[in-house]
């Protein structure tokens, strides 16, 4: 049987990728109709195609001889490896982007995205063969891998979520190859880990720890056989597997441990929230409602686990006729289920984070397997299997009406899925005499859950359709938006920009203050947190949103050209601005970190023009620099309280709760205050604090004050970052004949706790901003990893760089390395002597010397290994000769 298998392998392969072919070309139909591509308006705008432009100008500058480990594109400069490699740089897909203009970046990006859905089908293929002896099987149960409700709905979100799709059925068929005896190497280990690998750690520990599991339940069952050594068995086993897995994370370490060593360094080490035990054991009723109530149809909004009738029907068969076959995947599709259930395992698999369902593609594999193994069964049925059948599909279909997502098109995909139900019913037994009526019924209802995922809600879909880019528009409105800025001089400077892409410096080669990569550099996103720029206007820890119009960030991260909103159409202005600092900031007196938290936001933006702040660490090594004692009393007098009256909009409001009805807001008329006629650059900002505000509904609700966004969210919420207390730049206002004002607008339909309001008016300090200035770096060129420029201070000075701090930075002066401080919450610093200098930094990505290390051992291990096997099958093939 293997060997006409293996005869029909090619044939396999046409005939599966005709089929998957189809059932995209019939799911993607909505899409295609409603003139979408596949770049959804959330992480794939904002993360995944900006890298895939990203990662063809970075492999075309490698050609080149320039490897960039440091890239100002990113965030505010950031560690291309580490930021970038759980997103996708790595995945060895995205290698086709070296030879894709611009001009074609989206439809190859929507051929890639399709490109690796049928990987994820040949990975399929590949794992099943020693299960499933029909062919047809094998392909419907890989089609149904392929296009299932997970793939569509997180693998168009976020392309790295296909990555461990195609490589865990590569894995586990290594292990089968081990365990059953057939060979003590195996490839498909080695290249399913070592293409992992390269994609760093985050989905490769989810993978190790459901292989592990699967390797102990396929040697329980093997070892039930086995009369003696069974100990001796199991140790051997596990120690070829293990050994080759190292071999091929070594070999993928030059891009694993920079991803992990940034990791640990980025904003996802810290959870603000507390989950109780009960939390993590059990979820709430109406989970297990919602999953039950979407098992047969898919509606990504609620949940992502749609296995369809194909699968409910092969795991019914599976398990009433329980065979040696199908044991293993049995077991396993329990214990999956069970840990499903169970939110510590979805915490376990997220980091130890807040719990997530990411890992469920472990479960899919095993139903799909079940699927095509209970249709390959032979069997007659009997009829308490189509009973249960029945029970199942009665269930869901009536939780599926009833669930609190309600919306009419239910109602027709409801009947239709009757009457599918129906159907399979009488073709039950088609099976037993041809397996193609079973690929083409699996054809059918495959495309049917798929294209629900797709269909507007009035047809009776998930609505997910208007989730995506229309057709070429990604690409239009960010060089819309981004080729109106100047170009940028000879100067260092930055971008302020926020009304496109948050990955649009990546796209459009400039210096940005925007980014929403949840590895970046943890020191941006705590800069952002500590004055109340991000998430405090806009998202979690890791959203940079720019810097919210604020005159004196500005200019301390060198920002030159700052895209702003206006009016109440949103419409987009352009402004630059000449009081931006350069690189390298001369100070000649530094305060301390306790000295800066004892300051306000407004406060705080002020004493960083006059003051570098040190952290407790840095405090004892500056010899030079005097400390300044007492903070300039002009700092906190700069900023005066103002006065208004509040006047609730279109609100009811029960003690110290709001309850939002339509236009609801909060508006606040200004007392003896004249902002209306200022004009770009406002000789004054005005500030609004937002204390203990809350919202007390599920989901998340975008508050408005004026152009700016904040984003409220529930505490049960996993996002949820523990921050009740706003600070927001106004800058846009209005009048009537009550005097000026401007709004904080509240969605409808929402409850929301607010303990005050205050209101403030901040004078920009433009003397200090400009005495700054003539104390910056000169000539500043800036290379691959490296930064030069020349200093000339009359006196001893600290030069702080707006480059987030790193260990993988080095500085040296006059050719000597000299140590660098942590400065201003996250940015790096050092020490001169007065006179003039030469300043050199370097960087190197943390991690990847030693991972060249690894994968250098890794390689030589790998061809000793491979050596060992072809002289062992020289010395079998004379054996058997003689």
């Amino acid at each position: 049987m293997r060997r006409i298998i293996d005869k029909n392998r090619g044939n396999e392969y046409c005939r599966f990728s005709v089929w998957f072919l189809f059932c995209v070309v019939v799911i993607l139909l909505p899409l295609g109709l409603l003139r979408r591509s596949l770049i959804q308006e959330g992480d794939s705008f904002n993360q995944s195609f900006p890298l895939f432009v990203y990662i063809g100008q970075w492999l075309r500058a490698c050609l080149h001889g320039e490897i960039k480990f440091f890239d100002f594109r990113l965030g505010l400069g950031d560690d291309v490896l580490h930021a970038l490699n759980w997103h996708g740089f790595g995945d060895i897909t995205q290698i086709f982007s070296i030879v894709v203009p611009y001009e074609y970046s989206e439809y190859a990006y929507n051929m890639i995205m399709i490109f690796k859905l049928w990987l994820c089908g040949i990975a399929f293929l590949i794992y099943s063969r020693r299960y499933i002896v029909h062919m047809e099987y094998r392909i419907a149960g890989a089609l149904v891998y392929a296009c299932n409700s997970y793939t569509l709905a997180w693998g168009f979100n976020c392309w790295m979520f296909l990555m461990p799709v195609m490589t865990f059925p590569l894995i586990l068929a290594g292990i089968d190859v081990i365990c059953s005896k057939e060979d003590n190497f195996s490839g498909l280990l080695l290249v399913g880990i070592w293409i992992q690998s390269l994609n760093g750690f985050y989905f490769l520990y989810m993978e190790v720890l459901l292989s592990a599991l699967y390797f102990v339940i396929k040697e329980i069952i093997i070892l039930q056989d086995i009369v003696t050594g069974r100990f001796k068995r199991l140790i051997q086993d596990g120690l070829s597997v293990l050994g080759q897995a190292m071999v091929a994370v070594s070999i993928g370490a030059p891009l694993l441990l920079p991803s992990f060593a940034g990791y640990l360094q980025s904003s996802r080490t810290g959870s603000t929230k507390a989950y109780g035990i009960w939390e993590m054991l059990i979820y709430p009723f109406n989970h297990y409602c919602t999953v039950l109530a979407h098992l047969l149809i898919p509606n990504i909004y609620r949940n992502i686990l749609t296995l369809g009738y194909p699968v409910i029907f092969g795991i019914v068969i599976s398990f009433f006729h329980s065979s040696r076959q199908n044991k293993l995947h049995r077991y396993l599709l329990i214990l999956f289920s069970v840990l499903y259930c169970i939110p510590l395992w979805g915490s376990i698999t997220n980091g130890f984070s807040y719990s997530t369902d990411r890992w469920i593609f472990g479960l899919i594999l095993i139903a799909a397997i079940l699927m095509a193994i209970g249709s390959d069964m032979e069997v007659a049925s009997s009829g308490k299997e189509k009973l249960l059948f029945c029970l199942l599909s009665c269930i869901s279909v009536i939780l599926y009406l009833v669930d609190e997502d309600w919306y009419s098109g239910k109602i027709f995909s409801a009947i239709f899925y009757g009457i599918i139900g129906i159907i399979i019913l009488f073709l039950w037994d088609k099976r037993k005499k041809d397996s193609k009526i079973v690929l083409l019924c699996c054809i059918v209802l495959l495309s049917i859950n798929g294209i629900l995922v797709f269909l507007p809600r009035k047809a009776g879909g998930s609505g997910y359709v208007y989730g995506f880019k229309g057709k070429e528009s990604t690409r239009q409105e960010v060089d819309q938006r981004i080729d109106m800025l100047e170009p940028i001089g000879d100067k260092f400077e930055r971008k302020d920009v926020y009304s496109t892409s948050l990955g649009a410096s990546l796209i459009k080669d400039f210096y940005g203050t925007t980014e929403y990569f949840s590895t970046l550099n943890g020191n941006s996103s705590e800069f952002y947190r500590e004055l109340y720029i991000s998430p405090g206007v806009y998202g979690a820890t890791w959203v940079l949103k720019g810097l919210d119009g604020r005159m004196e960030l500005e200019a301390l991260l060198s920002v030159g050209e700052i895209m702003d909103y206006t009016g109440d159409g949103f419409e987009i202005v352009y402004r630059h601005n000449d009081m931006y600092l350069p690189l390298g900031i001369a100070y000649q007196s530094w305060i301390s970190r306790e000295q800066f938290d004892q300051m306000n936001p407004m406060e705080k933006e002020a004493s960083l023009i006059q003051y570098i702040v040190l952290e407790e660490q840095e405090e004892d090594i500056v010899k030079l620099v005097p400390k300044a004692d007492e903070v300039d009393g002009s700092i906190s007098g700069s900023n005066q309280e103002v006065t208004f009256s509040a006047v609730m909009v279109n609100v009811i409001e029960e003690g110290n709760i709001i309850h939002a009805k339509e236009d609801a807001a909060i508006r606040l008329y200004l007392n003896d205050v004249n902002v209306c006629d200022q004009k770009f650059p406002v000789e004054t900002e005005l500030y609004v604090k937002l204390q203990d505000m809350k919202l007390h509904d599920e989901g998340t609700a975008d508050l408005r004050v004026g152009n700016k966004k904040i984003q409220l969210r529930n505490e049960d919420n996993d996002y949820y970052m523990g921050i009740d207390e706003f600070w927001i730049n106004v800058t846009e206002w209005s009048s009537d004949q009550k005097g000026q004002y401007f709004e904080i607008k509240l969605p409808s339909a929402k409850s929301y706790s607010l303990g005050e309001i205050k209101v403030y008016q901040h004078n920009v300090n433009y003397n200090a901003i400009e005495e700054r200035q003539e104390n910056g770096l000169e000539e500043v060129q800036i290379s691959s990893n490296q930064i030069y420029g020349r200093a000339d201070y009359a006196e001893p000075s600290i030069v702080m760089f707006s480059i987030p701090y790193s260990k993988g930075w080095k500085a040296y002066v006059d050719g000597q390395e000299k140590p660098i401080y942590k400065a201003d919450i996250g940015f790096i610093a050092i020490e001169l002597e007065e006179g003039t200098h030469t300043i050199l930094l370097k960087y190197m990505s943390p991690g990847f010397i030693p991972g060249c290390l690894c994968a250098m051992g890794g390689i030589l291990s790998l061809a000793i290994i491979l050596c060992k096997r072809k002289k062992k099958g020289k010395e079998q093939n004379v054996n058997s000769a003689a």
